[in-house]
């Protein structure tokens, strides 16, 4: 006899913003996957006349806690923990015909609270939290995150503590979070990520001149991306190959021997950039996942990054890239100037890296991995 097939369940997103791209790429896959998907933004404004107290409150905390620190560091507070606490309540009530609650959070920074509905698995997708990032060692550059009070890492804690089940990207996550935590590894599954915008040079019909010696650069946080690094790494690059272009794509202008700076570009702007370049390198300090290799991969680059966070899971040393210790911008300048004078080899690079990105780092296999667990 046939089978039943398998009910997909019903899934209630929440994220505070789109994350770079996840929240709008893991919906659509979970319906592509039969899942009957909605998401809500967490938003103050879900608690009504209510908001303005809890703004209140949540920026007395703030003074009292961290005083002059305060403005940048409202998102680790108690009071703030308290009030998204109750929004995640009053969506997970507003829908009770979901199975599943995912919450999506950059470092598990926004809870459902205590009192939970019976029947509904809970769950938080996230690339790190803010006890991993204070272990991190200040290499060249200084982290906000170790400002962090340690009753926000308690309570960091008590959130996790009180999922069904807790996804991450990387897999140096896990073990890394069993032992910050002391949580079960059992409830922890990695099931990595995909690209933050939709490409796929193939898909696209992108081409790339293999003899354009060409590197990109993209990144928000260009101090903590490592760009300070790659620009002293190429200024020796740009003496012994004058035709090399290294594009950067960031918020602050930079300027340098062969440097083209873009600024913010739109998304399909930054997908041509993406096609036309040969090498991704961002030598990044802290790096929890890395969407932005991903996306690299997706686009045909040989990439270089850092023997830190998801690199060495994303970059197979030698196969689809390099690693370099975080920092040395004498190595980064010896792999750059290897990689532009012998565009074969980093070609196939860049062809391998497309192969195991839609392997590995694909949003439809993200989400098998998902259901699979729950």
């Amino acid at each position: 006899m046939p089978t039943e097939p398998t009910r997909r369940p019903k899934i209630l997103l929440i994220s505070v913003d789109e994350f770079s791209g996840v929240t709008p790429a893991l919906k659509s896959a979970l319906q592509r996957a039969g899942c009957e998907v909605t998401y809500v933004r967490q938003s103050l404004h879900e608690l009504g006349w209510k908001r303005r107290l809890k703004l209140l409150r949540i920026a007395a905390d703030a003074v009292m806690t961290y005083g002059r620190e305060a403005r940048a560091m409202l998102w680790r507070t108690e009071a703030l923990y308290d009030a998204m606490s109750q929004v995640s309540k009053v969506i997970v009530d507003r829908n009770p015909q979901a199975d599943v609650v995912v919450l999506i959070a950059a470092n598990s920074n926004n809870y459902f609270g205590s009192a939970r509905p019976s029947g509904k698995l809970f769950t938080i997708y996230t690339d790190y939290t803010n006890l991993q990032s204070k272990s991190l060692p200040e290499k060249g550059f200084a982290l906000p995150e170790k400002k962090t009070h340690p009753r926000w890492n308690e309570l960091e804690r008590r959130a996790l503590l009180a999922q069904d089940r807790i996804f991450v990207m990387g897999s140096h996550v896990k073990p890394e979070m069993v032992e910050a935590y002391g949580i079960s590894p059992e409830r922890i599954t990695v099931i990595g990520a995909g690209p933050g915008i939709d490409l796929d040079i193939e898909r696209d019909a992108g081409t790339k001149d293999p003899a354009t010696r060409s590197v990109l650069f993209v990144g928000k946080e260009a101090g903590k991306k490592g760009l300070g690094v790659l620009l002293k790494a190429f200024e020796k690059v740009h003496a012994v190959l004058p035709d090399a272009i290294l594009n950067v794509v960031t918020g602050e202008p930079v300027s340098g021997p062969g440097v083209v700076f873009h600024g913010k570009l739109p998304i399909l702007e930054l997908k041509r950039l993406f096609y036309r370049s040969n090498i991704f390198c961002m030598p990044a300090f802290k790096e929890p996942f890395g969407l932005v290799f991903t996306e690299a991969m997706w686009s045909k680059n040989a990439c270089i990054g850092t023997r830190t966070g998801s690199m060495p899971e994303l970059i197979q040393e030698g196969e689809t890239g390099y690693l370099i210790e975080p920092g040395d911008y004498e190595a980064l300048a010896e792999r750059i100037i290897t990689m532009l004078r012998d565009p074969e080899t980093t070609k196939l690079m860049g062809e391998r890296g497309y192969r195991r990105a839609k392997e590995q780092w694909n949003w439809d296999v993200v989400v098998q991995r998902l259901l699979t667990a729950l």
